[in-house]
Parts: C-alpha cells; sequence; structure tokens
C-alpha cells in the first residue's frame, strides 16, 4: 500500500492539520472542564454537534456521506465503547490530574500499538533504532512517574484514570487502522466521522450514569427513578451543575471545543487512512506536546498550580493525621483494672 509507506504531500497536510486540532484540543478541554466539571456532559455536546454537522453537510449535498448500514455499523459498535471509553478516561484525567500525566502516559501508547501493528497488521516491526527511541519515551515515563508527588503520595490510584487511558486506546488505535480500511467502502471519511460521533452519544450517556438506585436532585428528577433506576447523565453530573460557570465566556469555550472537536474527527480518520497505526499513534503526543507551554500560560489564571499544592498539602495533613492516630493507638494505656472496691 504505497499510500501509507510513503508521506506524500497528502499525507503530510492531515498529519500537521491532526497534529494542530489534537494539540488545540486537548488545552481547550481543559479549561472547559474547569468552568464545567461534566466531562459526560461536554463530551456528548462535542459528539452531537459533530453529528448535526455532518447530516447538514449530507442534507445540502456539500459532501457525500454514507447512510448508517448495519455491515458498517457493526464493526464501529466495537470501536464506538472504546472510543467512549478513552474520551472519558481522558477528560475524567484531565479533572484529576495535570495535561503532563496525560502527554506522558499518551506517549507510551506507541510502544504497544506497534506490537499489535505487527501481529494483527501485517506490519513491519520497528527497526533497532525506532525501538530504542520508544524505550527512551518509557524512560522517560517512568522518570516523570518516580519523581511525581502524587504518586509518591497515593502510588498508582494518582494515575488510575491515566492507566486506564494507557490500556484502551492502545487497542483502539490498532482496531480504528483496520476498520477505516477500503473492504468498508466508505463513499468518503465523512462516513466514518458520523459513525462514531452518532453512535457515541448514548453510550457517553451511559457512561456518565451514578449508581442504581440512588435518588435524582429534584430539579431533575423524573418520575420512578429512584427505586433502583438510572437515568444516565441527569443522575452523575446533575450534582456538579451548580458548581458550573455558565458564563457567556464559558459557552464560547464549549462552543469551539464542538468545533474543534469536529474538526479533529474528520482529520483523525484522514489521516488514519493514508499511514500507519503505529505513526498515527505518535503523532498525537507529539502534537499534544506543543500544548504544554500554552497551558504554563493558564495555569495562573486557573490556579491550578496553588490547586494542586493545596491538595498535595491536605494530602499530607491526613496521612499525618492517621499515622499520628495510629500510633497514639499503639501506645495506648491498658484500660484501668477494676479495683477490690469496684467489684464489691
Amino acid at each position: 500500500m504505497p499510500k501509507e509507506e510513503g508521506h506524500s504531500a497528502e499525507a503530510m497536510f492531515a498529519m500537521l492539520a491532526f497534529s494542530a486540532c489534537s494539540s488545540s484540543l486537548l488545552l481547550i478541554n481543559k479549561l472547559v472542564i474547569h468552568y464545567i466539571p461534566m466531562p459526560s456532559f461536554v463530551s456528548t455536546a462535542q459528539f452531537a454537534v459533530c453529528t448535526i454537522f455532518i447530516l447538514g453537510l449530507r442534507i445540502t449535498g456539500a459532501a457525500e456521506v454514507d447512510g448508517f448500514e448495519w455491515e458498517k455499523v457493526k464493526p464501529y459498535l466495537y470501536y464506538t465503547i472504546m472510543f467512549v471509553c478513552t474520551i472519558y478516561c481522558n477528560m475524567k484525567a484531565l479533572q484529576y490530574s495535570n495535561i503532563e500525566t496525560i502527554i506522558v502516559f499518551r506517549s507510551c501508547v506507541p510502544l504497544v500499538v506497534s506490537q499489535l501493528d505487527y501481529l494483527f497488521l501485517g506490519r513491519q516491526l520497528p527497526s533497532p533504532a525506532s525501538t530504542g527511541a520508544l524505550l527512551v519515551l518509557v524512560a522517560g515515563a517512568a522518570g516523570y512517574v518516580l519523581s511525581d508527588a502524587a504518586f509518591k503520595l497515593n502510588g498508582w490510584n494518582a494515575y488510575s484514570w491515566a492507566t486506564a487511558y494507557f490500556f484502551i486506546i492502545s487497542v483502539e488505535m490498532a482496531y480504528g487502522k483496520h476498520i477505516v480500511g477500503p473492504h468498508l467502502k466508505f463513499k468518503s471519511l465523512w462516513g466514518p466521522t458520523i459513525y462514531t460521533n452518532a453512535l457515541a452519544v448514548l453510550p457517553m450517556l451511559a457512561v456518565g450514569a451514578r449508581h442504581c438506585g440512588r435518588p435524582v436532585p429534584p430539579p431533575l428528577s423524573v418520575r420512578g427513578s429512584q427505586a433502583g433506576g438510572c437515568v444516565g447523565l441527569l443522575s452523575s453530573e446533575a450534582s456538579r451543575a451548580d458548581s458550573a460557570v455558565w458564563s457567556g465566556s464559558t459557552l464560547l469555550l464549549l462552543a469551539v471545543s464542538c468545533i474543534i472537536g469536529t474538526a479533529i474527527s474528520f482529520f483523525g480518520w484522514y489521516c488514519r487512512s493514508l499511514v500507519t497505526a503505529t505513526c498515527y499513534t505518535v503523532l498525537r503526543p507529539q502534537a499534544r506536546g506543543s500544548s504544554l507551554g500554552q497551558s504554563r500560560l493558564i495555569s495562573t489564571p486557573l490556579g491550578g498550580g496553588a490547586r494542586r499544592r493545596k491538595q498535595d498539602a491536605d494530602r499530607a495533613r491526613k496521612l499525618a493525621a492517621v499515622g499520628q492516630a495510629r500510633l497514639s493507638r499503639r501506645h495506648r494505656l491498658p484500660a484501668r483494672l477494676p479495683c477490690r472496691r469496684d467489684r464489691l
């Protein structure tokens, strides 16, 4: 397949466009989640806007868009499940950690994808030089983990969402390359784009479901929803809606994230159709690395650094209190034995 091996001008354009969208969306999502701490809601809004936009292209005839056919929908259902899980894990990881942590975990994904590329997609194994470069990424990630204050305090619990994101996206990258192949005969790449986003709306709402049986807050209560029922997004993130900042600037940020989300969906499939799964996987951490400097510029207004230090200090105080309580119990004086007068 010469198109995938030789990086043509078309492939270079797709990679540059995808890299620009990827680095921008990570930063915008971090801002949006800061003001609207509802990852499922934000992701669903992005999926819905993208789907409506593509349907508009189909209705107006501006682009060829495939209809929903079961032969094509079936493989994309499996991909959608993985896609939704990676998006949600990414959002949760951004909510509880920083951008640097996501980039570090994401940078290790090509090492796994290169093996899946070889085992299932008929690609060659990375050359010794490429393998060495991938191992350097892993060594750098290990160094970051060992020096991170959150890891020293909480261990792997601090990276639970990032770890889940790492394993799921590794499989998603290889499977995504398979289903964008010519065997499904899509009219254009708007087909995979609308399939991914349209099929992801309802699963993302379901991912936001709270444990069944909990009552729904009064403003969003639904009849019959309390006795063991779940209402997805409404029961999960309604309690955090009051803490969200619903200002004009926040809604503008949300709208921008939806626009960039539509762009990255299309250019993601466009790029994936032209390059190997490993090459596509390497692009994303490289693109997201450019958002580090931008995130530093906004860290002071968002208070991210101060908030992180405060959280670390609070956890340290809690650990100290627990340790002191255990020490006091260990050296506690024995209970007073009843004297003879008490027994009488």
